[in-house]
């Protein structure tokens, strides 16, 4: 969701450093994939994320004063 704010300044980015073919210098990436691209990667890193950070807070005694908070 943070990407939403971004998306245009990103996009813009993109634009003005991508050649005459529309596709990035150095990469065979498209300026208007960017934006595809760098949500599927942070959806997959929040889906891994949230677990390992669940596991490590289940572990400590961090997890009570969660539970329990008044």
């Amino acid at each position: 969701m943070s990407f939403i704010f971004l998306t245009s300044g990103i996009l813009e980015i993109a634009n003005q450093v991508s050649d005459e073919n529309g596709k990035i210098e150095g990469t065979n990436i498209s300026a208007s994939t960017t934006i595809t691209l760098m949500t599927t990667v942070n959806n997959f890193l929040t889906a891994v994320g949230m677990h390992i950070i669940g596991a490590i807070v289940d572990h400590t005694t961090k997890r009570w004063e969660l539970l329990f908070y008044r």
